[in-house]
């Protein structure tokens, strides 16, 4: 009778299967960055629109969910910082291994996609810049709007107040 291995699960992984390199694990953490600015890149786009529309409801939920999003790399940039570390240090500096252990395609991929990563982020930081003056500029006009209907409202209650004649104080007693 040949013994089988136990089924893989999240807690019980197949031991035949060794644990991902700091490569795999930048690899798919990298293709996971990507997805996730992807998405951070369609939310700006209806960002934008919702800056412009009057209600601030969907805008706030829009931003709770970028919000998830940005947790999300966030992680993910601290989980495979060692394997970034790793992968420059293997290109660049004193004592540089050109190989890395890792061969020519994995390393230019690996590189490849930190660069698409970088591009992306920087392409939704300087949106959400832009964004930003928006917002401050809207902010800005209904600050303008407030004050103007404040002055007409004070306006409206100094001539809309009924005339009184005061009683008088003083009175004639001579005549």
């Amino acid at each position: 009778m040949t013994k089988q291995a136990p089924n893989p699960t999240p807690g019980n992984p197949t031991p035949s299967k060794a644990a991902p390199g700091w490569h795999e694990v930048l690899g798919h953490a990298l293709d996971r960055q990507l997805i996730l600015l992807s998405e951070l890149e369609v939310l700006s786009t209806q960002q934008r629109e919702l800056i412009d529309a009057e209600d601030p409801e969907p805008l706030l939920e829009l931003m709770n969910a970028r919000q998830q999003i940005v947790d999300e790399l966030v992680v993910l940039e601290q989980a495979s910082a060692e394997a970034r570390s790793r992968l420059h240090a293997s290109a660049t500096g004193p004592g540089a291994m050109p190989n890395a252990g890792l061969d020519r395609g994995t390393r230019e991929s690996l590189q490849f996609r930190l660069e698409q990563v970088a591009a992306r982020a920087k392409a939704v930081m300087q949106r959400d810049a832009k964004d930003a003056e928006r917002m401050q500029a809207r902010k800005k006009k209904a600050s303008e709007e407030l004050a103007e209907l404040a002055g007409a409202r004070r306006a409206v209650h100094a001539y809309a107040k009924p005339a009184t004649t005061p009683d008088a104080v003083f009175q004639d007693r001579e005549g």
